[in-house]
């Protein structure tokens, strides 16, 4: 990965609700440690290769470990997918940054940072509540967010980011990305 991980971790038996957990936290719209270029740049490979084949809702509809992923590429490989190097990175990294399913109870703190796209603050308010206690569940998770100051609620109310569908995720994350590039491309008023 372009400044993240090298190579697949060994594969990690979790429990089914921790999966879940862990397919359901994500960062805050608008929270992307990508630049949206970068980001659009991986989608848009995945779009060229993958798309040949099969609905990108498949793809985001599943989200797996970096291993699962890692072995998926591989298959649509084997199977015939065409792409250039530069392409299945591209992909590798798209994937691990959105669609990576990580146990908070074990991951390190590189894996946290990249796969919640969480500051410092939330990685080690993570890694010391779990030296004390494991996390049980998502309610449990959001409990230390607060604590370091990362505000996952959604515009005011009591939901939070965690809480949407993933259709509604990709969606508000998607405008978001947009509103912060159509933001970084504005001229400064002086």
């Amino acid at each position: 990965m372009k400044g993240g991980k090298a190579a697949a971790p060994a594969a990690l038996a979790m429990p089914a609700a921790l999966v879940v957990l862990t397919a359901l936290v994500v960062a805050a719209p608008g929270a992307s440690a990508a630049p949206p270029d970068l980001l659009e740049q991986e989608h848009a490979s995945l779009q060229a290769v993958c798309a040949k084949c099969h609905s990108l809702q498949i793809v985001m509809d599943t989200p797996m470990s970096y291993g699962a992923w890692h072995d998926t590429v591989q298959k649509m490989i084997d199977r015939g997918a065409d792409a250039t190097d530069d392409q299945l990175e591209d992909i590798m990294d798209y994937l691990h940054r959105t669609m990576t399913t990580i146990d908070v109870n074990s991951a390190d703190a590189d894996e946290l940072s990249i796969v919640l796209e969480a500051p410092d603050s939330v990685v080690n308010a993570v890694i010391a509540r779990r030296k004390t206690r494991r996390f049980t569940g998502l309610d449990d998770l959001k409990t230390v967010l607060p604590q370091v100051g990362f505000d996952y609620t959604l515009g005011g109310t009591s939901r939070t980011w965690q809480n949407l569908c993933p259709p509604c995720k990709r969606k508000t994350l998607s405008q978001s990305q947009l509103k912060l590039k159509a933001a970084v491309r504005e001229p400064i008023n002086g």
